[in-house]
């Protein structure tokens, strides 16, 4: 008996110094959180006047407070899903399961942002009730935040471990859950070195990996293995309808495109140092007698100006996306059109002929290069694919697509494509196939989030 007493106290104390390091490591963050606020809020008080009108919008929102409207609409929702997505790639990953859960469940979806680039993605996705910023991780805003929303689960795409929103969801009940959960190299390193302060936040929550990799590291950092899952990538889900896929013949007028078919280059989400690599391309297709139309997307819309400068500069004749409508003439060969608006990139790739997705020629480490293979179209993606290494490998090896190094291999590649219309079509068939062969994380997800009786 005295022994068993003995083991019994051992256990409570060891339980009470966790608790207690555990409270340590909360109020350190905190009290840095409290020295940076005093900085923050002029800082975003004089972008919100001065800079960008996008942020007197979401001011208040990022203290986590609303307005009389938007409290009025959360309040009127009934059972709520909250989805957070950082920005524009974590937005596009989310929108299979988005669609499943508008689908086949009664929850109303609200999603939340940190970027202005990607709020506007979410506003253009139909499944979506509401978006928002997600507020800075202080403890009242969060709290704030939180008590007005009042999700019934708090779903974080990939891998956005916030403190004081998982501890404050935590505390109030509501299931946390990392869906899509990836680790990257440069960020593992770092999460291991502060593993005694991120384990105990994962240990809150039910994480699907994408890989057994990012799993294995998960664990490493301090998840509970029994709470971690390979669900898959949900970029394999992403699937365009038969209906969608009809409305061809309308986009090509839409876009202005010229009634005698035309070789189409498209360049989605490009940065600015891949523009004059993507100019140059252009220039040197062209120089080589092939008629040509290319269309540039870059990643970020304020981005635009420079790039239109940089292209009539180049001297070709430039057109904006937002200026088609009121277009009477159609585009020609030799015509660049730059896309100055949001949510189009897919409706873009269908129409293309080749598609090199960007990010992939410099330090961003590349994008979702999926969406090019879910139109059917052969994808062209360079050296520098960190981020998606895994999804690299495997379109490559489908022979969807060409993994190359160097500008001169990219303008071999896409010349040789434009130039064999078998291959092309060999390519596009083989990317849309690999989509359907790696499905079902959101299959898996849904599953376990909004069907098992655990959740």
């Amino acid at each position: 008996m005295q022994f068993d007493t003995e083991t019994r106290d051992i256990k409570v104390c060891c339980r009470t110094w966790t608790l207690i390091a555990r409270c340590e490591r909360m109020i350190l963050y905190n009290i840095l959180l409290t020295i940076l606020f005093p900085l923050a809020v002029p800082y975003f008080i004089i972008r919100s006047l001065f800079l960008r009108r996008s942020m007197r919008r979401s001011f208040l929102q990022r203290f986590g407070l609303f307005s009389g409207r938007k409290r009025g609409i959360l309040k009127s929702m009934g059972p709520k899903v909250l989805i957070h997505a950082v920005s524009v790639g974590e937005t596009r990953a989310a929108i299979p399961l988005l669609k499943r859960i508008a689908a086949d469940s009664d929850y109303k979806i609200v999603i939340t942002n940190v970027t202005d680039t990607g709020h506007l993605i979410a506003q253009t996705i139909d499944q979506v009730a509401l978006t928002l910023y997600m507020p800075f991780d202080f403890p009242f805003s969060v709290r704030w935040f939180l008590q007005t929303v009042r999700p019934e689960k708090l779903i974080i795409v990939e891998t956005e471990i916030w403190p004081n929103l998982i501890t404050e969801a935590h505390r109030i009940g509501i299931p946390v859950v990392i869906v899509n959960g990836r680790i990257s190299d440069r960020s593992y390193k770092r999460y291991l070195q502060w593993s005694w302060f991120f384990g105990p936040l994962l240990q809150k929550t039910k994480i699907f990996a994408q890989t057994a990799e990012d799993k294995e590291r998960f664990i490493a950092i301090g998840a509970d293995p029994d709470s971690v899952a390979v669900a898959g990538n949900f970029k394999f889900d992403l699937a365009v309808s038969d209906e969608e896929e009809h409305r061809l013949e309308y986009i090509h007028d839409e876009f202005k495109l010229p009634e005698d078919p035309i070789p189409i280059f498209c360049a989605g989400s490009i940065h600015p140092d891949e523009f004059a690599c993507m100019i140059e391309l252009h220039r040197n297709l062209l120089a080589e007698g092939n008629s040509v139309i290319s269309i540039f997307a870059p990643r970020h819309p304020e981005k635009v100006p420079l790039l239109a400068d940089a292209v009539q500069a180049a001297g070709f004749h430039t057109a904006l996306r937002t200026e088609l409508p009121s277009r009477k003439k159609r585009l020609k060969s030799g015509d660049v059109l730059i896309v100055d608006t949001i949510g189009e990139l897919l409706k873009i790739y269908s129409i293309a002929d080749v598609v090199f997705v960007g990010g992939s020629f410099g330090a961003t480490g590349g994008h979702n290069i999926l969406e090019a293979c879910s139109v059917g179209k052969p994808v062209v993606y360079g050296p520098n694919m960190v981020n998606f290494r895994e999804i690299a490998r495997i379109v490559k090896e489908w022979e969807a697509g060409c993994w190359v190094t160097t500008q001169v291999e990219l303008l071999e590649s896409v010349k040789g494509i434009l130039c064999n219309e078998a291959l092309a079509t060999h390519m596009g068939t083989q990317g849309k196939a690999l989509l359907k062969k790696n499905h079902g994380a959101v299959d898996m997800v849904f599953a376990h989030v909004f069907q098992s009786k655990e959740q």
